[in-house]
């Protein structure tokens, strides 16, 4: 499954991505080989945070 491709301001991206739990990995730009219309894009890779022991410290189990 691809990732969507949003076009929203780098500012906007960090907060929506700490909000649910996602941490940004890599940051970076790239731009297309085009001669007649070279284009620059900047793009964001953001993994899920995995759920550490801490977060689960104030729930009990139920069997």
């Amino acid at each position: 499954m691809r990732a969507p491709i949003l076009f929203l301001s780098k500012e906007v991206y960090t907060r929506v991505f700490q909000k649910y739990g996602f941490h940004v990995e890599e940051e970076g730009y790239f731009s297309t080989d085009e001669e007649t219309k070279p284009r620059e894009f900047s793009y964001i890779i953001a993994k899920k945070t995995p759920i550490s022991e801490e977060t689960y410290s104030g729930f009990d189990t139920y069997y």
